[in-house]
């Protein structure tokens, strides 16, 4: 199988020259925050001709956070992106693509007062539901210590979710986004991790990134 994974897109989406794959990953921050950059967002992916397309949220999908406070309305937003574009949305929840289990959770570690923010020992507690099975983890946070360095030099990934990718025996693949700063990929005891932060705030935006499972 085949990903092509892009991340933190920021409404510059339509000047993405995609490069082709099974399955389009987007690990969040899609938008600004409004609900039609969202559904812009949503149009475009739709058109893209990848066999499946996998979203999570990010911490600036603002509306999405929203709703995220209402379980009934966020359940009812799944259905909805399913059924009138092709895209598997995935909030603390699993997919099975081809015998790939897939699971996706848009949180971050606090800061500021931005959109699907905890604490480290809140999202301890959330990270435990990632199923043992797991193959393919979408995460908008990267790992404490792995490809989540800022332009000041300091490491603002979770702790709490690289203590649970540790006991991922099936993990082949952690994707992210969220620290533009730190694209790219690395490979860390067996497990394959990318950051796919697509917006350059310093010259021409960033390529997506193609891994084959």
């Amino acid at each position: 199988m085949k990903l092509e994974i892009i991340s933190d897109t920021h409404g510059k989406h339509e000047f993405l020259t995609l490069k082709g794959a099974d399955v389009l990953v987007h690990c969040g921050d899609f938008s600004h925050g409004s609900r039609e950059e969202i559904i812009s967002f949503l149009e475009w992916l739709s058109e893209q001709e990848h066999e499946h397309k996998i979203l999570i949220a990010g911490n600036h999908d603002r509306w999405l956070g929203e709703m995220a406070e209402m379980e009934e309305l966020k359940e009812e937003f799944r259905n909805f992106v399913f059924r009138s574009y092709g895209v598997i949305y995935l909030h603390d929840d699993s997919v099975l693509i081809d015998d790939i289990n897939f699971y996706g959770s848009p949180y971050s570690v606090t800061f500021y007062s931005w959109s699907f923010m905890e604490s480290e020992e809140e999202l301890a507690k959330r990270y435990k539901n990632i199923p043992d099975n797991t193959q393919v983890l979408l995460t908008h946070t990267p790992v404490r210590n792995i490809l989540d360095k800022t332009s000041k030099g300091e490491y603002v990934g979770s702790k709490a979710l690289g203590h649970r990718i540790s006991e991922l025996e099936h993990l082949q693949l952690h994707c992210c986004g969220h620290i533009h700063e730190s694209y790219g990929v690395m490979d860390v005891e067996g497990v394959t991790y990318v950051n796919a932060s697509i917006e350059n705030w310093y010259g021409k935006e960033k390529e997506s990134i193609v891994v084959t499972l």
